[in-house]
């Protein structure tokens, strides 16, 4: 088992970085099955970012989370009541949403996320994602979009 003598019955693709960290989707069966975004440190502290059993309705499991060598995190989640989201945890504070299907999206007037890819994050923390936006007036519905925080989006290409 992993933490808290949870009984592990799979575990995601593994990703890694230079410090020695690694990111992971767990899944496991306390009552039922749980799906997990784990933070695993050298230190063998194990750190729980994001779970179906803490409010979350799905946890990504179709790709890893991504980590630069700063251990900042990014990953897909599904917060209750949020939609389908972008989640950033920075090394030095927790996870918080970054873009979601259910708000506005950022930096494009009325428009809002129809579907998102899965987020790349890189040394400085910045991540970007495909999406698809949605919308009245969309024309032309995908772009790449760069995030530095949530009030600092910016659509890169069209």
């Amino acid at each position: 088992g992993l933490a808290n003598g949870r009984d592990s019955i799979g575990f995601g693709q593994p990703v890694m970085n230079n410090s020695g960290q690694v990111a992971f989707t767990h899944f496991n069966a306390p009552n039922g099955i749980t799906h997990e975004v784990v933070l695993a440190d050298p230190n063998g502290t194990i750190t729980t970012l994001a779970s179906t059993a803490d409010g979350f309705v799905d946890v990504s499991v179709t790709s890893p989370p991504r980590i630069n060598d700063a251990g900042d995190l990014a990953y897909r989640a599904t917060a209750s009541g949020t939609g389908d989201g972008i989640w950033v945890r920075h090394h030095d504070n927790g996870p918080f949403r970054l873009a979601s299907r259910t708000a506005p999206a950022p930096g494009v007037d009325g428009l809002t996320f129809g579907s998102m890819g899965d987020p790349l994050i890189n040394s400085v923390g910045r991540v970007a994602f495909a999406a698809y936006l949605k919308g009245p007036s969309v024309s032309l519905p995908t772009g790449l979009f760069s995030i530095w925080s949530p009030m600092a989006v910016r659509r890169a290409m069209y």
